[in-house]
């Protein structure tokens, strides 16, 4: 049997593949929504993991908390016997008019936001001044997108 194949297209789709799939192997966090929200046009088109406190609208919507984006999926949802505090979706974000809409392609539940916060701080290295005002700033930022008194007061400690 021969095949012919266009080494173009292997290529592409290669780093695609690896584009795609390299964050989630290295453990990489996801995007956090108030990010998004601030960065919107820098992500149109781009295929992105963005976290946040979320409710599953529907069998094909979500929301995160205090975002303006349409969360909506073509597929059924995955559902959680346990509502996760936080949730991740993987897609990519579109404009949709005057708005913006992510085309969801699946989800994940997170911890909470302590929860992540506790796991960042044992992972410290107590040796690195900057992990810890990176850490403070994560808190800050969460905590004033959420208007969150326990992680800003976290952020100072």
């Amino acid at each position: 049997m021969n095949r012919s194949r266009n080494p173009l297209l292997s290529f592409s789709l290669g780093w695609l593949l690896v584009l795609t799939v390299a964050p989630l192997l290295h453990g990489e966090d996801p995007l956090f929504i108030g990010d998004l929200e601030q960065k919107k046009d820098e992500y149109l088109g781009k295929s992105i993991r963005v976290e946040g406190r979320g409710t599953i609208i529907d069998r094909f919507k979500l929301r995160l908390r205090n975002s303006q984006i349409n969360f909506e999926s073509r597929t059924e949802l995955q559902t959680f016997v346990v509502r996760p505090p936080n949730l991740e979706a993987l897609g990519e974000l579109a404009k949709d008019g005057n708005s913006y809409k992510f085309i969801v392609t699946s989800i994940e539940a997170r911890k909470s936001d302590s929860d992540q916060l506790s796991r960042k701080r044992i992972a410290l290295d107590r040796n690195s001044p900057q992990e810890h005002y990176d850490l403070a700033e994560w808190a800050k930022k969460r905590g004033e997108f959420y208007q969150d008194e326990q992680l800003k007061t976290a952020s100072r400690e």
